[in-house]
């Protein structure tokens, strides 16, 4: 300490030191430790009065904290020379954080926060500054990094514990504290190893086309998106289309993948569809959307039996090689039969709004018995051609439904009605019906009108709750056929119907 006076000015107390890191000849910041208020008058032995101060100086060490002084002065206060003194505390700055944490490694696991973070404010000879009240700020090169600022209060003694101190971005990472007021700082370097995996990440396109091939790549991730480098485990795959090509079973190596392994995958089932990747534990998804390939063909759709001089409709529809329909086809299409005697449709060309099918409603009449067939064939790519097989008969049948009773024998049940163009007489036909459960009889031939025809035929049902009844009836001097099916169910009443 010391004093600051002159004959004309007030006499004042102060104090100031150098420390041991400070250079030669440069002082810490001067601080009061009394003001000048007043004349302080002493009687000297020459004679006359004086401002006179510091009759006594002394500086000690704070025996409590070890790092802070007292001094301590004393002056003469009045010339009837009764003595007082004053003293002061000198306190060494905060120049630096002293970190430490629990457990005491520089390697962090993500997620998975320190038992204890302590900060420490030190002076420049590393003792704790305990009437540090001043701000801490936390900053973190990882992004997901969160601590809000602290001010220290009387009560850390310079020395603060924080909990739930975490960092989750794997690989270098660092945390710096930063005093708001008096500009010094500290950065403590990690290095964050991933956690346990925790999801399959599969990545690959958005779209494809139906039948070409692609890559994606798996990743093992931890919760924060961190690529767990040590995942060993095997993968296999699967998806929604049947008829796609997958890789075979994969076990990843640590040392060569780490983590990330490419895979070639082609689907050809167009329409939103999946790879899904299960490794006994984790399932990873890509979805795609498979757009059809070229069109490769035509499907022509017609009935399997139809009637001899009877218009019938008839569709046909563009696909490609993997039979997905091709909406944009907008060829011409061209129609052949080998019924010679035929009505077939005129050439038609295929418009966006028909999304690759269009139906042509009783377009196609065939007049020739036996099995024919409709082709549709495009005019510029005769290879995009389709046909469809039909049967063409004279014979037509319409079902019926039936009940009976359970267990009760009926007889003489109409169970179909048939036509015939040709007009034969009833015994040139014949009847069988398959009751469906197991039975089958002949059935009764009658002619009801020239053309037309009763089946009717007899049973005992013993079983529940419906059949179907099959009943077939053939021209055999014509070589045709036809064939309707029945629903039979078991009527309460006694009565067959």
């Amino acid at each position: 300490g010391y004093a600051r006076f002159s004959a004309t000015e007030h006499a004042g107390g102060f104090y100031s030191f150098r420390a041991d890191s400070d250079p030669p000849g440069v002082l810490q910041g001067e601080a009061t430790l009394r003001a000048g208020e007043a004349s302080y008058v002493k009687t000297g032995s020459g004679g006359g009065t004086s401002n006179r101060w510091g009759d006594y100086s002394n500086t000690s060490v704070d025996p409590i904290d070890d790092t802070s002084f007292w001094t301590i002065q004393e002056y003469a206060a009045e010339p009837s020379s009764h003595w007082a003194t004053w003293w002061g505390e000198a306190v060494l700055p905060p120049v630096a954080f002293q970190v430490s944490f629990t457990p005491p490694s520089s390697t962090l696991t993500a997620g998975v926060p320190l038992t204890d973070f302590a900060v420490t404010i030190a002076d420049a000879q590393g003792h704790p500054v305990p009437a540090y009240t001043g701000t801490v700020r936390f900053t973190s090169s990882d992004p997901s990094f969160s601590m809000p600022d602290y001010t220290f209060s009387a009560s850390d003694r310079g020395t603060h514990h924080f909990s739930g101190v975490t960092l989750f971005k794997a690989g270098a990472q660092s945390i710096s504290l930063a005093d708001l007021a008096n500009s010094f700082q500290t950065q403590l370097d990690f290095t964050v190893v991933p956690g346990p995996p925790a999801i399959l990440m599969v990545v690959g396109p958005a779209t494809r086309t139906a039948g070409a091939p692609f890559s994606f790549t798996m990743t093992a991730k931890d919760t924060f998106q961190n690529t767990v480098m040590s995942y060993s485990r095997t993968v296999q795959f699967s998806s929604s289309d049947p008829l796609a090509t997958l890789p075979g079973n994969y076990t990843f190596n640590p040392g060569v993948d780490n983590g990330s392994h490419s895979f070639n995958a082609t689907l050809k089932r167009a329409g939103p569809q999946n790879i899904l990747v299960f490794d006994g534990s984790l399932y990873g998804s890509l979805n795609v959307n498979v757009s059809p390939d070229i069109p490769h063909h035509l499907i022509v759709s017609a009935p399997a039996n139809v009637t001899s001089g009877k218009p019938f409709t008839v569709s046909v529809t563009a696909q490609d090689q993997f039979n997905n329909v091709t909406p944009g086809y907008s060829g011409a299409v061209h129609f052949t039969s080998s019924d010679a005697s035929h009505t077939l449709p005129p050439d038609y060309i295929f418009v966006g709004g028909d999304q690759g099918r269009h139906y042509f409603p009783n377009g196609v009449t065939l007049n020739t018995i036996g099995a024919q067939s409709v082709t549709a064939t495009d005019t510029v790519t005769n290879t995009i051609t389709g046909t469809a097989s039909v049967n063409v008969a004279h014979l037509s049948g319409t079902a019926r439904s039936l009940y009976v009773r359970l267990g009760k024998p009926f007889n003489g049940l109409i169970v179909a009605t048939f036509s015939d163009d040709q007009n034969p007489a009833a015994n040139m036909l014949a009847a069988t019906i398959d009751w469906g459960d197991g039975g089958s009889s002949g059935g009764n031939i009658q002619l009801d009108s020239p053309g037309a025809y009763t089946v009717t035929g007899g049973h005992t049902y013993k079983t529940l709750p419906e059949h179907p009844a099959t009943v077939t009836i053939s021209d055999n001097p014509n070589g045709y056929s036809a064939i309707v099916t029945d629903t039979v169910r078991m009527w309460p009443k006694t009565e067959s119907h």
